[in-house]
């Protein structure tokens, strides 16, 4: 079973948190999808600085937690299973055994972290998707051109 970065887990929270603030009214739901700005950052946080123009966000904990745990189970899954038009049910039984951290104000927290997940799995599926896409259309292109050498 592979695993993933958690400095690149970071980053990608720090875009959900942006997805995720766009969307939510809550004041206080969306400070506790950022970081305090009390000058301490965690390691994890040296990607998000090593690329950042000044508009970046850095998650809070929770975030992260919640973020990590939906990547580790989506890794997980797609590691031991192959992707099929009904690998939704199989990402959800993982999920569903994993231990995910609630993020948002004690009014709208389920509302907030099911938006998250929902977003999460939405994104990660797409780019894997395409990723997959491109690996099949590259190996059209080969047997492609070894079909014509043939022909030749």
């Amino acid at each position: 079973v592979e695993a993933s970065d958690s400095r690149l887990i970071y980053y990608i929270g720090g875009y959900v948190a942006r997805k995720s603030i766009a969307t939510t009214k809550c004041t206080d739901c969306c400070a506790q999808l950022l970081l305090q700005n009390d000058g301490s950052l965690p390691a994890a946080a040296c990607l998000t600085n090593a690329v950042n123009r000044g508009g970046l966000l850095h998650p809070s904990a929770k975030l992260n937690d919640l973020v990590t745990s939906l990547e580790n189970a989506f890794t997980r899954c797609f590691s031991i299973k192959e992707m099929k038009s009904d690998s939704i049910l199989d990402l959800i039984s993982f999920l569903q055994l994993a231990k995910l951290t609630v993020v948002g104000c004690p009014d709208h927290s389920t509302e907030l972290t099911n938006k998250v997940i929902k977003f999460y799995v939405l994104i990660r599926l797409h780019f894997l998707v395409k990723t997959q896409n491109a690996s099949q259309g590259d190996k059209r292109k080969k047997m492609k051109m070894l079909k014509l050498r043939r022909v030749l």
